[in-house]
């Protein structure tokens, strides 16, 4: 059985944020009832394109569900609260938000997980709707505009935002090797302007920077490693899902094209794989405090987290989730009710909670957490630990090998 700090036991609210998430499409899971009931519910991409982004939200939510469970229920103004979730599988189909989403507000639910996509039409439904429901947002649209200052009422971010997250893995990645000059960046023609990004904080940083774009349905890169090597980059920076990035990687650690590479999907783990017989150094930035199975930070502890379900996917988004949900219930304690939603969202903002992966706080509708960036080189992993999304100076740094850590 995971153990949870004791921080985790005395909020134990959290998990019911996003507690019943076990079931496919849609369903329900309930713990022994109370006095008062806390609903919440969910469109997630469990099936579908989006899945590698639902199946780690899917994955938190069981293990909130589970850790609620343990903790006997959640404690609202003195009374013992039952808690269950809905989820719908909106099958990562961008026009079944809406459906999905009027089918989660008729529940009465009290927070909701939004969709990877077309997550404004959900938020619409859930804010503007009669039955005000709290709102988490991941859709890449509405969180490019809170970072950018915009107030949507009900609603925050698990997570930074791409922009700032993506230029802080450029700017710690050359940072962390001095030799980098020259930057391309291999990206799909729908990756949705996040090369964009990779390539201003290049140009900010005074790196050449190159671009070569591939149709999104290629798996055959050969071609186009080509062109790369005609712009002789220091630094390859892959674009879109993990495992098309893990093909890119493969075919251009053969070709020789670079000798630092940088994922946007891929675990350590997956660099390690990589990297293997070569001189090559791979970096993977994290969101969120990451824990890989062969880089395992010290100051994490993954088990009590994950328990034997450690995800070899996107490990920093079920962090996220998982701690906000545990943010969420907090608040919902803190402000004594399970139906005011406005009380509820006020009580949000500043909220921390502590567990495994350290403490996150929301600020300015942001849950911010730790960070970190591995990169995996002929001799061995390097962890470093970031005090949050923005910082270039870390907090620690770790040399890894067979399987240990030990703080540089």
């Amino acid at each position: 059985m995971r153990k949870l700090s004791a921080v985790a036991m005395t909020l134990c609210l959290t998990a019911s944020m996003l507690a019943g998430c076990g079931a496919q499409n849609e369903g329900n899971n309930g713990a022994r009832a109370g006095d008062c009931g806390i609903k919440f519910g969910g469109v997630v991409e469990q099936t579908g394109s989006l899945q590698v982004y639902g199946a780690p939200a899917t994955l938190a939510m069981n293990l909130l569900t589970e850790d609620v469970k343990a903790e006997g229920g959640v404690k609202v103004g003195g009374r013992s609260c039952s808690f269950d979730t809905s989820l719908v599988d909106y099958r990562s189909d961008p026009a079944a938000v809406l459906s999905s989403a009027q089918q989660i507000a008729e529940k009465g639910v009290i927070a909701a997980l939004g969709p990877a996509i077309n997550g404004a039409v959900a938020r619409k439904v859930w804010t503007e709707g009669p039955n005000k429901i709290v709102t988490i947002v991941t859709d890449g649209e509405t969180a490019a505009d809170i970072a950018a200052g915009e107030k949507f009422p009900l609603s925050f971010l698990p997570f930074p935002p791409g922009a700032v997250s993506y230029a802080a893995s450029v700017r710690r990645m050359v940072a962390a090797n001095p030799g980098i000059k020259r930057v391309t960046i291999i990206a799909p023609d729908n990756d949705n302007d996040n090369g964009k990004v990779f390539e201003q904080v290049s140009a900010k940083l005074g790196l050449e920077v190159s671009k070569v774009v591939f149709p999104a349905k290629t798996t055959d890169f050969s071609a186009f490693l080509v062109q790369v090597q005609k712009t002789r980059p220091d630094l390859l920076i892959g674009l879109n899902n993990t495992e098309q990035v893990k093909s890119i990687f493969r075919q251009a650690l053969q070709m020789g094209v670079a000798r630092y590479y940088l994922a946007e999907h891929i675990t350590a783990d997956d660099a390690a794989r990589l990297q293997k017989g070569t001189d090559a150094v791979i970096g993977v930035a994290t969101n969120a405090p990451s824990s890989s199975t062969i880089a395992p930070i010290p100051a994490y502890d993954a088990k009590a987290l994950f328990g034997d379900k450690q995800p070899g996917f996107l490990q920093d988004v079920t962090v996220e989730i998982y701690y906000m949900g545990r943010v969420l219930l907090a608040a919902i304690s803190k402000a004594g009710t399970v139906d005011d939603a406005k009380r509820i969202a006020d009580a949000v903002e500043g909220q921390s909670w502590k567990g495994p992966f350290g403490t996150c706080t929301v600020k300015e509708a942001i849950l911010t957490c730790e960070t970190n960036l591995f990169t995996v080189g002929r001799d061995g992993i390097t962890a470093y630990r970031f005090p949050d999304a923005e910082s270039n100076e870390p907090l620690a740094v770790y040399g890894c090998k067979n399987g240990s850590c030990t703080e540089k």
